[in-house]
């Protein structure tokens, strides 16, 4: 399949090569590294031709390559990832709120700190969005923000953490996916927010989840027992004997 891509790769269009990316890491696919080689140099000269979706599509895909296990450091450099960051700076007020978390998750799962200009950019439009409440704020863009923010080491501004806090909070009890309360919990716990009323909320609704027969990945158990011994003391957290007995072999 690589080599009939790599065959029409001139008569791609930036929105092609977008919709490649996307289904490439949709599916997990691997791709191989003369196909990433040629896909990232028509990226860099397509740029001003991607629409805001595109540009968090081809983001989002690297992202997705390294955390499969692609070696992208070639073909996806620093200088790369900051052209293409410099072309989503320039439309920013364009995302969506789901874009604008993809962004955040992009540079965090290819282990790339943008620049503090990109990075307050980000922060500034998406409180913006979120406060000014025209868009429906998903548990999965919330938790891949305070993953990110967590994984980049990225302190979020006071107003935009607020926002987070209780769009988190309004959602918890009801979200689907325990693999994302768990990326809120291992967040909160090394971004040292102890004393915030989500964190009593995530070891709820985890311990809630799995009583009901919720399924946690290895990295999910990884990241409960790795916040159970980062608890401070006093701390509210509460896990089953048998939750905490699970994590604790997978930990061993």
């Amino acid at each position: 399949f690589d080599r009939q891509v790599l065959k029409r790769m001139d008569v791609c269009s930036a929105q092609n090569i977008a919709n490649i990316l996307w289904a490439y890491g949709s599916l997990g696919y691997r791709p191989g590294h003369r196909l990433l080689d040629a896909l990232a140099e028509h990226v860099l000269q397509k740029l001003p031709q991607f629409t805001t979706q595109g540009l968090t599509n081809v983001l989002w895909s690297f992202g997705v390559f390294r955390r499969i296990g692609v070696d992208v450091s070639s073909c996806a450099p620093p200088q790369w990832i900051d052209a293409v960051s410099a072309e989503a700076h320039s439309c920013m007020k364009d995302y969506t709120i789901q874009g604008l978390a993809n962004m955040y998750w992009a540079y965090a799962s290819l282990g790339h700190i943008p620049s503090d200009a990109h990075l307050r950019a980000l922060d500034k439009e998406l409180h913006h969005r979120i406060a000014k409440g025209s868009e429906n704020v998903l548990p999965l863009a919330l938790g891949s923000i305070l993953w990110a923010a967590a994984v980049l080491n990225h302190q979020l501004p006071a107003p935009l953490w607020s926002v987070l806090e209780q769009h988190s909070l309004d959602c918890v009890a009801h979200c689907g996916s325990t693999q994302v309360l768990c990326n809120m919990l291992w967040a909160l716990t090394l971004l040292e927010k102890h004393d915030s009323p989500l964190m009593p909320a995530l070891w709820h609704n985890i311990g809630e989840q799995h009583l009901k027969g919720g399924k946690l990945s290895t990295e999910g158990l990884f990241q409960i027992y790795q916040c159970w011994l980062l608890r401070p003391t006093g701390s509210a957290a509460v896990l089953s004997p048998a939750l905490l007995d699970t994590c604790a072999q997978i930990w061993r």
